[in-house]
């Protein structure tokens, strides 16, 4: 629900209600520990307020306050704040920022489900005495923009996190009797950190041609160990290219993403190797109903090594489609 308060302020306010039930059957038999069925309800009530004390400055302020039936009440907290700067009619920019609490209580997949993927080397276990994550978040950045055709954006964030939720290897059970596979539990990590940059550029050549790029720079610590946490690739890059081929109606785009080598265990001893991928796709507009696609996903074919249980790769490569598309009606 929305509505405005004066000139200045706009209210929101929403609800959520969630219940969620978890079953896990073979041959007729739960895999799940206890129960056969596990349930829980999470009730969420959230309020903000968008206020314009300048026609260039946004300030927006919240909380949300959350009860869950295993894990009681909370409230989290945010606030931030945007200010725009007109150089003149072609050339903007802005500076924006922010600080909030976070909350996550652990859900029912990882407090009891069993994932099995044994058949690619591993298997996931659910953890029962998971504790919910609680964090606080600061976020400061800016951007340029000129004449919204060329434009560069960048963002640096710090997270200050108790009980981290995250899979970890179980060192002790790699070689585990009940086959060759590797087995991951979901755990908390008391005390964590995560900082680093965002950015983003972008510019359209004209109105049909347009180009995208990325990156992220992600560092991470347990601060008890001083080790980086599992799972979360220090440099993420990607390209986004859309544009029209000679033949009228027909239209590409590329899509390319990589990411480093990430640590798939807490003790630093096993690395997820990085890939690089690139997604290609035509379109053709024989007329305002019909349209005619194929592509490429997965070019470069970057797939994991399913011999290696810390490789955390893609599943699939290269794959190749083609279709159809058609609309009826106005």
């Amino acid at each position: 629900l929305g509505a405005p308060l004066g000139d200045e302020h706009y209210l929101l306010a929403g609800l959520d209600l969630q219940r969620n039930t978890l079953e896990q059957m073979k041959d007729g038999d739960s895999e799940l520990d206890g129960s056969g069925t596990f349930a829980h309800e999470t009730h969420e009530l959230w309020l903000q307020d968008t206020w314009m004390p300048l026609s260039d400055l946004e300030i927006v302020s919240g909380i949300r306050a959350q009860h869950d039936t295993d894990f009681g009440h909370h409230l989290a907290p945010k606030v931030n704040a945007r200010f725009d700067f007109r150089h003149s009619r072609d050339l903007t920019s802005f500076l924006r920022g922010g600080v909030g609490a976070g909350y996550r209580a652990p859900n029912l997949k990882e407090r009891h489900y069993r994932f099995d993927h044994s058949s690619l080397g591993y298997v996931v276990h659910g953890n029962e005495a998971l504790r919910p994550e609680q964090s606080v978040s600061y976020q400061f950045g800016g951007g340029l923009h000129y004449r919204h055709r060329l434009w560069l954006e960048g963002n640096l964030f710090y997270n200050d996190i108790d009980d981290l939720i995250q899979t970890e290897l179980l060192l002790d059970a790699v070689d585990n009797p009940e086959g060759n596979w590797a087995v991951y539990r979901y755990e908390n990590v008391a005390e964590a950190e995560t900082w680093g940059l965002e950015t983003t550029a972008g510019w359209e050549f004209d109105e049909h041609w347009r180009a995208v790029a990325g990156y992220t720079l992600t560092r991470t610590r347990d601060k008890q160990t001083g080790h980086e946490l599992t799972h979360r690739p220090r440099h993420q890059a990607r390209l986004a290219l859309d544009g029209p081929l000679p033949v009228p109606g027909l239209a590409w785009s590329v899509r390319v993403r990589y990411q480093s080598s990430e640590y798939v265990d807490a003790a630093e001893a096993s690395r997820s190797p990085g890939y690089a991928a690139a997604d290609l796709k035509l379109n053709y507009q024989i007329n305002r109903r019909l349209r005619l696609f194929a592509g490429i996903d997965n070019v470069t074919d970057a797939q994991r090594d399913f011999s290696d249980s810390s490789d955390f790769r893609p599943v699939a490569g290269r794959f190749l489609y083609a279709g159809v598309s058609a609309a009826f009606g106005d």
